[in-house]
């Protein structure tokens, strides 16, 4: 059916509409694990909503090419993903967005055994997503507080409550500046 969502949004000329079902048919395909499927439809879609300026679909493709990146153990990629969809995101000021990107990198972060930098992502976007009553949504909630647990485990209850104070101390600039030092120290990932 989304196919013919797209085929029909094509066909009319709505750019925005096509780009935006081919950037969710690729994070469908990414949940199922057809991986480069998904890589293709969400860089047509993203190619598609760059013809029409559309930043902000173009930021939410890009967050999702990271999530499919990290799925693949591609790190440097997913992090260079992640930077793009944060400064389009800041650009835009879309606060949820960032929070969502942030949770990501925290995931990412946890990945690459920087347990630091993820309790800190994770405490300011728990502190973006309460000052814009956006609560995390509960099909994410599992694995956030799973997460949460690897952290304090791995950190020891003190320090990861200090971290976490850190975190939430954060302005959303130092937040996101946090996030693209944490990025840096991956070269590839531009």
């Amino acid at each position: 059916m989304l196919r013919e969502n797209i085929a029909f949004w094509e066909e009319v000329g709505n750019l925005d509409a096509a780009g935006w079902s081919k950037v969710c048919m690729g994070t469908a395909l990414g949940e199922l694990g057809e991986h480069e499927l998904a890589l293709a439809q969400v860089d047509d879609g993203i190619s598609l909503l760059g013809k029409t300026h559309w930043k902000w679909g173009i930021s939410v493709g890009q967050h999702y090419r990271g999530k499919i990146f990290h799925k693949m153990q591609d790190h440097a990629a997913a992090l260079g993903c992640y930077l793009d969809s944060l400064e389009m995101r800041r650009e835009l000021g879309d606060k949820l967005g960032i929070a969502e990107t942030l949770e990501e990198m925290a995931y990412l972060g946890l990945d690459l055994e920087s347990p630091n930098v993820a309790a800190r992502l994770f405490a300011q976007s728990e502190s973006i997503r309460e000052s814009i009553k956006a609560p995390m949504p509960p099909c994410d909630s599992d694995r956030h507080q799973r997460c949460l647990a690897q952290l304090k485990k791995e950190l020891g209850a003190d320090k990861f409550s200090t971290v976490q104070t850190e975190g939430h101390a954060m302005t959303l600039e130092q937040a996101v500046e946090h996030a693209v030092t944490f990025a840096s120290k991956y070269p590839d990932a531009d």
